[in-house]
C-alpha cells in the first residue's frame, strides 16, 4: 500500500492511494488509523483489516462524497510521509558516482549524520531558500522507514525491521556544511528535508535495489542512478546502524545521494528562487517542491509597464511552447499528481480572466471582497472543459486572455495600483491592487509558464 499523512481542507487525517486516487482512510469501514506511525505500530490483524477495507472501497462513491480526491486536487495538503520520526539518520558517501565526483575513497563503514524535526516538509510544500547563503543544493535520496525496534540485527534479517520506503531531498547549504568537519550546520536549515508523498509498504518492493532514482531541476535531469549503486545496501545500513543505536518504529534512514549534485558541477548549480525540484523513485513516488526566497515575497509590486512587459513575454513564451510541444505531449501526464500542459494552460487562462474581472470589481466597489473561496472547483471545471483542447485552441485562448489583461492594465494609473482591496481569504486580507494583480495575474502566469516549460523539458 501507499500511505500518507495528509490534511483535507485543513483537517489532518490518514490517506491511502488506490490507483491514482487518494482516499481519506477515516471514511473506510476499517479500524481508525491516525497516521503512518500509528499504522507502523498497529498489529497484523488491524493492518490486514485495513488493507481489506481499501481493496473493497468504492472509489467512485467516495469521490462523490468528497472522501476521496484526485491527486491534483488542491484540497489535499501532503504532510511529511513519516509522522514525527524520533530519529532522522542520514548516510553520506553511499553512492559510487557521488563518491567519485567528490574525490573521496569508498568508505569501509557507513558515514552517518543526523537531521532534526525542524527540517521536515511535505510534498508540494514551498521550501524557503536560506537568505544567508547562495549555495543551496539538492540531494535525491531513498528513505527507509523502520517498522519495529531493531538492536544488533543480523544482515540476513535486517529487512524484517523495515516498514517501508519513501522519497526525500536532503537539501544542503554547502558553505555552512564546509564550516567544520561535521556536516550538521549545512544540513539543519528549516524545511531542508522534504519527505514524501507516500510511504510505500515493504511488501510492494521485494527488491528495492531494482528501482531507479532521478532528480529533475525545472524538468532537467540532474541526478540519475539505479539504487543498486549504493555502497551499503538497505540491509547493510539497518544492520550496521543497529549495532550502536537502537532503531525505533518510525525512525527514518536517508540512504545517500548519487552523483550530479550542484556543488560538483562546473560551474556549480545552486537552487534559485522559483525553481521546482522533483525526486522520483520508481514504484515509490515523486516528491516535488518549489523554492522561494522569503525576501522576494516582501518586494514592492512592479509598475504597470513592468507588469505589461512580463505578460507580453509570457504570451510569446506560451505561443512558442504550444507551437512546438506536439499534441501527444500536450496531453501527457508524467505522473499521477502532475497536470498536463493543456490543463495548466487552460487553468491560467481562466485565472487571468477571473482576477482581471475581480480587479475591475474592486475598483468599482472597494468595500466588496474579491478573490475566490473555492479555487479548486473552478479549476477542475475549467480543466474538464478545456483540458482536451488542441494546442491551436489553447494558444488562441491564452493570447486572448493576456491581450484583454494588457488592455485593462493600460487604463490603470499608479493611484489605482495603490488602492486597497479586501481578499475573501483571511490569509491574504487587505492588500494593494498592485500586489493583488502582481500575485494573482502576473506571478500566477509566470508560475504556470514555468510549470509548462518544466513539463516540456521532461519530454525533450
Amino acid at each position: 500500500m501507499k500511505l500518507a499523512n495528509i490534511k483535507i481542507e485543513g483537517k489532518s487525517t490518514f490517506g491511502v492511494l488506490k490507483g491514482d486516487i487518494v482516499i481519506d482512510a477515516h471514511a473506510l469501514q476499517a479500524p481508525v488509523i491516525e497516521n503512518t506511525l500509528a499504522w507502523i505500530n498497529a498489529d497484523e490483524a488491524t493492518k490486514s483489516s485495513f488493507q481489506t477495507a481499501v481493496e473493497n472501497a468504492n472509489v467512485e462513491q467516495l469521490l462523490a462524497e468528497n472522501k476521496a480526491f484526485n491527486m491534483i486536487d488542491d484540497r489535499i495538503e501532503f504532510l511529511p510521509a513519516v509522522h514525527e520520526p524520533k530519529k532522522i539518520i542520514c548516510v553520506g558517501h553511499n553512492f559510487r558516482t557521488h563518491i567519485l565526483e567528490m574525490k573521496r575513497e569508498i568508505p569501509k563503514y557507513a558515514m552517518i549524520f543526523a537531521k532534526y524535526h525542524n527540517v521536515l516538509a511535505g510534498h508540494k510544500e514551498i521550501i524557503p531558500i536560506p537568505e544567508v547563503s547562495k549555495e543551496f543544493d539538492y540531494e535525491a535520496e531513498l528513505t527507509v522507514v523502520i517498522g519495529k525496534q531493531a538492536k544488533a540485527v543480523s544482515l540476513e534479517n535486517a529487512l524484517d525491521y523495515v516498514a517501508g520506503y519513501t522519497v526525500a531531498n536532503d537539501l544542503s547549504v554547502r558553505d555552512y556544511q564546509r564550516r567544520t568537519i561535521q556536516f550538521l550546520q549545512g544540513k539543519s536549515f528549516d524545511k531542508s528535508g522534504p519527505i514524501g508523498p507516500f510511504m510505500v509498504t515493504r511488501d510492494e518492493l521485494n527488491d528495492v535495489d531494482k528501482e531507479h532514482m532521478v532528480l529533475r531541476l525545472n524538468g532537467q535531469i540532474m541526478q540519475e542512478t539505479p539504487l543498486a549503486d549504493m555502497v551499503f545496501s538497505v540491509s547493510d545500513l539497518v544492520s550496521q546502524i543497529s549495532e550502536y543505536m537502537t532503531l525505533e518504529p518510525g525512525d527514518v534512514i536517508l540512504t545517500g545521494t548519487p552523483g550530479g549534485v550542484g556543488a560538483a558541477r562546473t560551474p556549480p548549480v545552486w537552487i534559485q528562487h522559483g525553481d521546482t525540484i522533483e525526486v522520483e523513485i520508481t514504484n515509490v513516488g515523486v516528491l516535488r517542491n518549489s523554492f522561494r526566497l522569503p525576501s522576494k515575497s516582501q518586494e514592492q509590486y512592479p509598475n504597470i509597464e513592468e507588469m505589461k512587459a512580463s505578460l507580453q513575454a509570457d504570451k510569446q513564451a506560451f505561443t512558442d511552447l504550444l507551437s512546438n510541444i506536439g499534441e501527444q505531449n500536450l496531453h501527457t501526464r508524467p505522473y499521477t499528481d502532475s497536470w498536463t500542459v493543456a490543463e495548466a494552460v487552460a487553468h491560467i487562462t481562466d485565472a487571468i480572466d477571473f482576477f482581471q474581472h475581480e480587479s475591475i470589481k474592486a475598483l468599482a466597489n472597494p468595500a466588496e471582497k474579491v478573490g475566490r473561496h473555492k479555487t479548486n472547483e473552478r479549476r477542475l471545471a475549467r480543466i474538464a472543459e478545456h483540458g482536451a483542447d488542441s494546442a491551436e485552441q489553447l494558444s488562441a485562448q491564452i493570447s486572448s486572455s493576456i491581450d484583454s489583461c494588457l488592455s485593462f492594465l493600460e487604463g490603470l494609473t499608479d493611484e489605482d495600483l495603490a488602492k486597497k482591496v479586501q481578499h475573501k481569504l483571511p490569509k491574504f486580507g487587505e492588500m494593494e491592487l498592485g500586489s493583488f494583480l502582481n500575485h494573482f495575474v502576473v506571478g500566477h502566469s509566470k508560475a504556470h509558464l514555468r510549470q509548462c516549460l518544466n513539463l516540456q523539458n521532461r519530454f525533450a
